[in-house]
């Protein structure tokens, strides 16, 4: 099961009952009506103002999640909490990079200029590094098959060109200490 949740500065907006955003994925072209398991509309079921405290949040929905299915004779196991995603911005990005939890940076760089007044921090991702080439403060750039392997989906990776825009998403990789055994 997937829990979507929001970190924003005013939770309070979204406390008042789950809610329902639309999405649309880049390429596609609005479809007039809505398919049974349609990824497009995106349910909202909670709002925190950090990471720390979305964490805790969706956590807690989990538990209450297997407690209910272990009360209806499911004996579900105990799960860890999946991939959190985290989309900016710039104060958000900053609190991921600093929890120990946070390994991976999916990256997406565009080409050209653009008038913009947020940057994403300093300390990963450096300029020029091919595809297992070091970055900076411990982060290592993946190759291409490694970030669409772990997204599991292929295609994603690479130069790429949408809507006369051209960009590169690339996935950096924290390293980690090995033990010595």
């Amino acid at each position: 099961d997937r829990h979507n949740l929001i970190i924003t500065r005013s939770p309070e907006e979204f406390q008042k009952k789950p809610q329902m955003i639309q999405t649309q994925h880049a390429g596609e072209k609005e479809e007039e009506e809505e398919e049974e398991g349609d990824d497009s509309v995106v349910v909202i079921t909670a709002a925190a103002t950090s990471i720390a405290s979305a964490l805790q949040k969706l956590q807690l929905q989990q538990q209450q999640q297997q407690q209910q299915q272990q009360q209806h004779g499911g004996g579900a196991a105990e799960r860890r909490l999946g991939r959190v995603f985290v989309i900016g911005g710039a104060e958000i990005y900053k609190q991921a990079l600093r929890m120990r939890e946070c390994e991976r940076v999916l990256w997406t760089r565009l080409s050209g200029e653009w008038e913009c007044d947020t940057w994403f921090p300093e300390g990963v991702v450096k300029d020029g590094v091919d595809e297992g080439g070091e970055g900076k403060n411990g982060w290592r750039r993946r190759t291409t098959r490694e970030m669409e392997e772990w997204i599991g989906e292929e295609g994603f990776g690479g130069l790429r060109s949408e809507n006369g825009v051209e960009f590169e998403v690339s996935m950096w990789e924290r390293e980690r200490e090995r033990d010595g055994g």
